[in-house]
């Protein structure tokens, strides 16, 4: 049975493709075999383990709730916008307030709706804590920042937050980028 190549798509055109092909044949879907005798149906159940229709319900639901929550979320935006730039002072950088008030309801507009900015001012807490030694705030904060589960843009945005607006900002930054911590901490 001849294999057809399949280097991106949906599962619904993946299934086009082979039933185009006019002959028996099949392709490696996410993993899975998909032949051109499988119905549409019997390839979303291969791949998500739900028929069609039933993907597509859990994903239109999925669609609204998402809307929704961000509608939500845009509505809080002045209100977000005040506690970020109140919760700055004291954390971030004096010098540095101004350009955090003007970019805290851009970043609250952004993919990632604020996260960032609260990480920072944790961060920036951590760093002014002097109930702990300079190593210990440093790795602490590089703890926080480990665990949050970042992206490889969230990350690099986030390090760059920080080195802005957070004492002793590079030291950090450039520990988390360079993961400065990681064969000592296990």
């Amino acid at each position: 049975m001849k294999k057809i190549e399949i280097y991106s798509g949906t599962i619904d055109t993946a299934m086009q493709r082979l039933y185009d092909e006019g002959e028996p044949c099949f392709c490696e879907f996410n993993g899975k075999e998909l032949y051109s005798t499988d119905s549409i149906d019997d390839a979303y159940l291969k791949v998500t383990g739900k028929t069609k229709a039933e993907h597509d319900k859990e994903y239109q639901e999925w669609h609204e709730n998402y809307e929704r929550e961000l509608a939500e979320h845009k509505a809080k935006i002045p209100e977000l916008t005040e506690q970020y730039r109140k919760n700055a002072r004291g954390l971030v950088l004096d010098h540095e307030l101004e350009f955090w008030d003007k970019i805290v309801p851009i970043r609250l507009d952004d993919l990632y709706r604020g996260m960032e900015l609260q990480q920072t001012l944790d961060i920036c807490a951590i760093m002014r804590d002097e109930s702990l030694t300079y190593d210990e705030r440093v790795r602490k904060a590089y703890k926080l920042f480990m665990d949050s589960g970042h992206s490889g843009m969230s990350a690099s945005l986030t390090a760059s937050m920080i080195r802005k607006f957070c004492p002793n900002g590079y030291d950090v930054a450039d520990a988390v980028m360079n993961f400065r911590f990681e064969e000592k901490e296990k």
